[in-house]
């Protein structure tokens, strides 16, 4: 999936947002399915959402966009509750996901696409160092009731490496000085980190093991990007504090 989504931030911010709106709404299915919501009316409702935000975003209507997300999950709430009694779940993904579609492209559209690159490789570095640290040292688990497969060597792993590529790719496109760079490439991994252990006690919860079966052999969207649309909303709730955070916009 890498090169289509490189391939969309590189495009500019109309593909960007297209490709986030159709990833967006293959998971907003996995997770009305997982969480036992799932209706004909309330997918409809979360995909007319997403188009809605994204749209009045293009428009430059930033504010609204997010009203619609943040409305918008009330009604899913509320079509679920009139159908399934789980107000919650439905709130919780169309939040959990739109806010996750509109952080990107706002990104893209303030920071530019060295910014959207810098943080996806931030995320598939803690990914690929955690998986490789995991497998070749192994140790104490760390979360064994949630994800049994995740160790404390798997989580220091990734974070190192995920610093490591935050330094080292930071630096290329000129995102912000070595400082910055390497504190925030370990906690945005430490916090991607967070996200796919609280996803991996969402499916626990549900009893299944995957997300969906999308991706032959790696489950479901949901499975793939959890640890992205956990971190993208709290980096740019970091960015609107500290504008000059990035050296992008200084």
């Amino acid at each position: 999936m890498a090169p289509i989504a490189l391939a969309a931030v590189y495009g500019g911010e109309l593909w960007l947002a297209a490709l986030a709106c159709v990833i967006g709404s293959i998971g907003m299915y996995e997770w009305n399915n997982m969480a036992g919501v799932k209706t004909l009316s309330l997918t409809t409702t979360n995909v007319v959402i997403f188009l809605a935000s994204l749209t009045a975003y293009q428009l430059d209507e930033g504010l609204i966009s997010l009203v619609i997300i943040v409305l918008g999950a009330m009604t899913c709430g509320l079509i679920s509750l009139a159908q399934h009694k789980r107000f919650i779940w439905a709130v919780w993904g169309q939040l959990y996901i739109g806010l996750a579609i509109l952080s990107i492209v706002w990104m893209q559209d303030v920071y530019g696409w060295e910014a959207v690159v810098w943080i996806l490789f931030i995320i598939w570095a803690m990914d690929i160092g955690a998986y490789f640290a995991g497998s070749l040292i192994g140790g104490p688990k760390l979360v064994p009731k949630a994800s049994p497969n995740k160790t404390w060597a798997g989580l220091i792993g990734g974070a190192l490496t995920a610093c490591l590529v935050s330094w080292l790719a930071g630096g290329y496109l000129n995102i912000a000085g070595n400082q910055v760079l390497i504190g925030a490439g370990i906690g945005l991994a430490l916090w991607s980190q967070l996200g796919d252990i609280i996803e991996s006690l969402v499916k626990r919860h549900f009893k299944v093991k995957d997300s969906g079966a999308i991706i032959p052999g790696h489950g479901g969207v949901l499975d793939r990007i959890d640890s992205l649309l956990f971190t993208l909303p709290v980096l740019v709730g970091a960015l609107w504090l500290w504008p000059n955070f990035l050296a992008l916009n200084g």
